[in-house]
């Protein structure tokens, strides 16, 4: 997906449609799971499902949906 696709997404997004939200979640949530699972370390992984931070962030950033202004992650 290009930086202007993403724009894209993330517009529409914060214009009120699921199915752009989705996308965007679909794209970047396994990159997004291997560095949680990264940052977590395998003594914590082994008490603490890193799906659940996933989901928790995905959550968090639904509720700031208006704050976010973007970037391409470099």
């Amino acid at each position: 997906m290009t930086r202007q696709e993403s724009t894209v997404l993330l517009r529409e997004a914060r214009q009120g449609s699921p199915e752009a939200l989705g996308e965007l979640y679909e794209r970047y949530g396994g990159r997004l799971l291997a560095c949680i699972r990264f940052k977590m370390g395998r003594d914590l992984r082994a008490r603490i499902e890193s799906r659940d931070i996933l989901q928790a962030t995905f959550l968090k950033s639904f509720q700031r949906l208006d704050q976010f202004e973007g970037g391409d992650g470099a």
